[in-house]
């Protein structure tokens, strides 16, 4: 270090390169060294006026350091774009959510957000931008769309990525722009086979031989939801036990959820090939998992007006409709049966009384 006089140094490394460093005293009370440039770059009279300019801004205050490592990372937020933020938030989100979500978040995202404003930097993010995306689908898609947008913007905002008012937000802000979602669109159900009726569907599917028909008897027959049955995998099935053991990381209520096989249950897990390129038992046409899209085919052409996820209404209405145990019925649909208090003292999952209703159930089916 060759002081030239007014904390301007010449630095000199071992291997020879040479630069132009400003000593100073930070406002942390310590020395500090901030290299103005190399001499290739810069006369000594320019470092000269560079170390004046930056004397007089450390007089009033300013850390040459400090103001270097906010313009890099003003730069990087620059850069930061909305797209790349929405799926880092859903990657992080990714080991809490379902299968079903996570995919959910992210075909959404490609298909309604992303081609708008995915390549817009996320700190530009206004209003107008975010009505762009949800005005043209509010009867539809759109609220959800708002909410999912608004969260990846407050991610952001955690994240020093943005600052400033979420324009996303509703309350006190987009419910003056758009009418209530309440109002704009009615609240569809999933649309449900009664019960009665089922014997029959059950022979159409039959009719089928397909292992696509298979995945919906088996999502019927086990009351399980079908993102469920078409991430069933072999090493979730306990064939002596006669269970299917689902872990926590793939149910919606993130709690391991275990079901009883009946025979034509097993019937069906009998009939499907096991493959050495997948642990999966419901397989598509290319070895990956089959999507939810393949069974949504499936019934299409057979019973146009009902839903895959209505059959679980449709078990739902049987069980009532048939004096069967309330709280039985409810476990058979994974969901969340009495208080805190009581779900405390109940250490069973009363699996042989939900295996006589799943055997109920089935033979209603017809199997």
């Amino acid at each position: 270090m060759h002081a030239d006089g007014g904390c301007l140094y010449l630095h000199v490394t071992n291997t020879g390169a040479r630069s132009y460093v400003l000593r100073y005293l930070g406002n942390d009370g310590r020395r500090h060294d901030y290299g103005i440039g190399s001499t290739m770059k810069n006369t000594l009279a320019q470092a000269r006026e560079k170390a004046r300019d930056w004397l007089s801004k450390i007089a009033d205050g300013a850390d040459p350091i400090d103001t270097r490592r906010q313009e890099r990372q003003g730069r990087q937020i620059a850069r930061t774009t909305f797209g790349d933020v929405a799926l880092r938030y859903i990657e992080s989100q990714e080991a809490g959510w379902s299968r079903r979500t996570y995919d959910e978040w992210r075909d959404k995202f490609r298909l309604h957000v992303f081609p708008k404003i995915g390549k817009l930097p996320v700190a530009d993010i206004d209003t107008n931008y975010v009505l762009s995306v949800v005005k043209p689908i509010w009867a539809g898609q759109g609220p959800a769309l708002r909410s999912r947008i608004e969260t990846v913007l407050g991610y952001a905002e955690s994240q020093k990525l943005r600052s400033g008012d979420n324009p996303a937000r509703w309350i006190g802000h987009l419910k003056f722009h758009l009418p209530s979602p309440t109002k704009v669109r009615e609240i569809k159900h999933h649309e449900a086979l009664p019960y009665a009726e089922m014997p029959g569907f059950m022979r159409q599917l039959r009719a089928i031989d397909k292992s696509k028909a298979d995945a919906l008897k088996f999502a019927i027959l086990t009351c399980a939801r079908i993102g469920e049955v078409l991430g069933a995998t072999w090493q979730e099935i306990d064939f002596p036990g006669r269970v299917w053991a689902i872990p926590a990381e793939r149910m919606k209520t993130r709690k391991k959820h275990v079901v009883p096989l009946t025979a034509p249950a097993l019937a069906i897990l009998g009939r499907q090939k096991r493959r050495n390129d997948t642990d999966c038992i419901f397989v598509g046409d290319r070895g990956k998992p089959m999507p939810n899209s393949v069974i949504r085919q499936l019934l299409k052409p057979i019973r146009s007006e009902i839903t895959v996820h209505g059959f679980r209404s449709t078990f739902r209405d049987w069980a009532a409709e048939n004096g069967k145990d309330r709280d039985l019925a409810e476990l058979a649909l994974a969901h969340v049966v009495g208080s805190h208090v009581e779900r405390s003292y109940r250490r069973s999952d009363l699996i042989e009384l939900r295996r006589k209703l799943a055997e109920d159930w089935a033979e209603h089916c017809g199997g």
